[in-house]
């Protein structure tokens, strides 16, 4: 009997180290979580692709006018 309550005190004890070691990683997750928050109000990368079409929209608007306007001729 007295060395079931010793094995039960050890386990007790383990377990009681890993609750512990848990709440830490756990504390860091939502330090983690609450900068990743902070970090949400900046531009989505997203944007960064819609310049990139406009530019492309614009060369192509560029190449149009190009063809439309008459080219000068070789020579004087």
């Amino acid at each position: 009997m007295v060395e079931i309550t010793i094995d039960q005190g050890k386990s007790i004890e383990k377990l009681t180290n890993i609750v512990v070691e848990l709440e830490k990683e756990i504390e860091k997750l939502k330090v983690s979580r609450d900068l990743d928050s902070i970090r949400l109000w900046k531009a989505p990368s997203g944007d960064i692709l819609k310049k990139t079409e406009n530019k492309q929209q614009e060369k192509q608007q560029e190449k149009q006018q190009e063809n439309q306007t008459p080219k000068r001729k070789r020579g004087g």
